[in-house]
This record gives C-alpha cells, structure tokens and sequence, in this order.
C-alpha cells in the first residue's frame, strides 16, 4: 500500500537554520494518458518494496518509465513521488522537479518546480518525478511556489 502525504501549511521558525536533506531521482517525466488521471495529483511516500512493486506496476499502466534505479534499501531510505494534474493537448505543457528537501521543526519540506515548455502535443500527460531520500519518520510538508 502506497502513504499519500497529507500535505498542510507549516510555520517555519527563523530562529532555526533548515538542514539540507540530499535527494536522488529515480524517476522523471509524464504519464501518457487519454483517460481519467491514473494516479491521483499529489505526494506519496513509498516505505517498503510491497509500496514500490505496486507504485511501479500502476505506472507501468500508462507508459514506459525509464528508472535510475529499482531495487532500493528500504531500511535505509524513502521514496518521495508527484503527480501533477493531467495536462490536456490545449494546454501548454512543463516538466516538474521536485526541488531539494530540508528539514527543521520536527518536518520535512519540499517544494516543486514547474518548467513551461514552449510546445502544445496532441495526448494527455501526467508529470511526475520520483526521489529516493534518507529514511525518516518525520511528516513531510509540500511548500508550493506560486
């Protein structure tokens, strides 16, 4: 079984330096599509390999994903996946990045990029990106940039 995030606004305390938590992608790109979303619009968090087979297999639904890597150390670390909101052949497609994680507070904090790119296709996309990070306990938090 695969953990959506819940994803709430955090009160970030100045008085406390954030620590810079290094990241790897395993993952990047869309989800070809011409139906309803294939998987739901926001954050997972994956904890063990019975999560990853079955984040994998659901993928595998909708296209070929090219991996960095699939056989991960889940007592050493996490996965931490997006999905973004389809993007119809009207709109203007953007690569999504899931930018570096800190950690302060007693929570993890994330944020996403969105690239716009100067071309309209003709299919329904889903991006996506997908980091393998330390193993933690702690909740996770997404700061969306505006």
């Amino acid at each position: 079984m695969v953990v959506s995030l819940s994803l709430n606004a955090c009160i970030i305390d100045d008085s406390v330096d954030p620590v810079g938590i290094d990241v790897i992608t395993i993952a990047r790109g869309a989800l070809g599509t011409n139906e309803d979303e294939p998987i739901l619009k926001g954050a997972y968090l994956v904890n063990s390999s019975e999560e990853w087979s079955t984040m994998k297999t659901k993928i595998s639904k909708f296209g070929t994903v090219s991996y960095s890597e699939t056989a991960i150390d889940f007592d050493a670390f996490q996965v931490l996946a997006y999905f973004d909101t389809i993007q119809t052949p009207k709109e203007r497609y953007y690569n999504l990045y899931i930018l570096g994680i800190s950690e302060f507070s007693g929570t993890r904090s994330f944020g996403l990029q969105r690239n716009t790119l100067d071309t309209h296709f003709n299919t329904y996309e889903q991006p996506f990106h997908i980091v393998k990070v330390g193993r933690s306990e702690l909740p996770y938090n997404l700061e969306e940039q505006e």
